[in-house]
């Protein structure tokens, strides 16, 4: 057999020939169930946003719309707090910090249904914040997986399941809490069942999930001057992991100081951020009350719910065909080209949607057709190409582990969403997406002609390195 060779992406050594290797699937599908579950409750109060106000507040006195956007903000600031130290966790401690994340999305699960039974706005807030710490652990988790469990050949294709798995939980929020909820009877039933449904994750990941393959052992970290080791080298060790790790102090300052990594990772949370605004501004963007759209589009605008529908799948379906299909060699061009249709996409859109040509196109079915190819374009061409993003942002960045450099990319795009949404209201909503992604391409095309100038990280002993507890 020839040696098994460490992907200096990542580190860790799967072969093909390790036994019980068909549960790297079973455990890939435990932690998607978990991310699914996570999205689509990040849409539990925004996906009605004036049933919500009511609820959480009362007939008479509803909480205003910036009380209802702390419903988001809590979470996401619980996100960029809890990342760094989840990321670092991930690696030592895995199935302990996996573990509490299927326990937070519970927690936070009930204590949503809670906020609306008791009509109690705090309950709420502090059910996002148990989510944003749930989502912090989640994200990061996202490159570490594939990492752990899947062969290089594979970790492409895996790599796009575990990020669309989370979009997946996205879409069919954004379609199904708006179709069920639609007074406070029907939010309560429907943060019941969303309740009972997240707690039978927990059963599911005590009975599937496993840290890592049984059959091997993590390989060493490589250093930007170390060469890949042999598979007789890897496997020497039985219990005990053999790291050289560099301290998190130690990593973060190496990626302060990698230029390239800044490019790309501000480039795909950019990017990723634009995925997250288009769905936020697209009902207020078409609204027959929308200043900014004259003449007013009732029929288009009754439709929002399945154009971000049909953009959130689009991305998904993209995603997992993107992964699927490419190879690392090709994944650089697949990018650039992804952002290049999106920029395209989303220019045609805010042209089409100024008032010229509106009334030239009216408001019926023609309308609704242009509008769902561009957003189906836009959608594959922004959250379809995430997941090939945070490989290349974990190339870029090496030496260090692609943990932290996943983790801080996907914090920058929640950063960057929330900041392009605030900033985005109407009438620029589309305009800023497009000169946005128009940016990102323009970035992604200058960086490849220039070659990275990474700071490397020093190795270290492995009898000096910390080890890990046991999972």
């Amino acid at each position: 057999m020839e040696p098994i060779l460490a992907e200096p992406t990542t580190g860790f050594p799967v072969p093909d020939d390790v036994p019980d290797q068909r549960r790297r699937w079973v455990v890939l599908s435990c932690t998607a169930v978990s991310s699914a579950i996570n999205c689509f409750m990040w849409m539990s109060y925004s996906g009605t946003p004036d049933t919500s106000k009511v609820v959480l507040g009362s007939p008479s006195e509803p909480i205003s719309d910036e009380d209802l956007d702390w419903t988001y903000s809590a979470s996401l600031s619980a996100v960029c707090v809890l990342m760094m130290p989840a990321a670092y966790l991930i690696e030592w401690h895995n199935y302990g910090i996996m573990l509490s994340s299927v326990c937070l999305n519970m927690a936070a699960a009930w204590l949503r249904y809670a906020s609306v039974a008791c009509a109690s706005y705090g309950l709420a807030i502090l059910s996002a914040i148990l989510l944003g710490g749930a989502t912090a652990v989640i994200m990061p988790a996202f490159a570490h997986l594939p990492a752990v469990w899947f062969p290089p050949h594979e970790r492409a294709f895996a790599t796009a399941l575990s990020v669309q798995s989370w979009y997946a939980g996205w879409a069919l929020g954004a379609l199904i809490i708006p179709l069920v909820v639609s007074d406070a009877a029907s939010m309560k039933d429907t943060m019941l069942a969303q309740a009972a449904v997240t707690s039978l994750s927990l059963p599911l990941f005590l009975g599937l999930y496993v840290a890592e393959p049984p059959a091997t052992t993590t390989a060493p970290k490589l250093s930007s001057t170390s060469s890949p080791q042999p598979a007789e080298h890897l496997h020497a060790a039985s219990d005990t992991k053999s790291h050289l790790a560099a301290s998190v102090g130690d990593s973060l300052y190496a990626i302060s100081r990698n230029g390239q990594f800044w490019v790309h990772a501000l480039s795909y949370g950019l990017l990723a951020g634009v995925s997250f605004t288009i769905p936020a501004i697209t009902a207020n963007s078409l609204s027959a009350k929308a200043d900014c759209m004259q003449p007013a589009l009732p029929y288009v605008a009754d439709q929002t719910m399945w154009l971000n529908f049909g953009f959130i799948t689009s991305g998904v379906v993209g995603g997992v065909l993107l992964g699927s299909l490419s190879t690392e060699p090709q994944e650089p061009l697949i990018i650039r080209l992804s952002a290049g249709l999106c920029a395209a996409t989303l220019t045609i859109l805010f042209v089409v949607t100024r008032p010229p040509l509106l009334r030239a196109i009216g408001d019926g079915p023609l309308l609704l057709a242009i509008l769902v190819v561009l957003l189906s374009g836009a959608g594959a061409s922004s959250l379809g190409f995430f997941s090939l993003g945070l490989r290349s942002a974990a190339r870029v960045g090496e030496p260090v582990s692609h943990v932290y450099t996943a983790g801080l990319t996907e914090m920058l795009s929640q950063l960057l969403a929330v900041s392009l949404t605030q900033s985005s209201v109407c009438p620029v909503g589309f305009k800023a997406c497009a000169l946005s992604s128009i940016v990102v391409a323009v970035a992604l095309v200058s960086a490849a002609r220039f070659p990275r100038h990474g700071q490397p990280l020093a190795r270290v002993d492995s009898a000096a390195a910390p080890t890990p507890a046991p999972h």
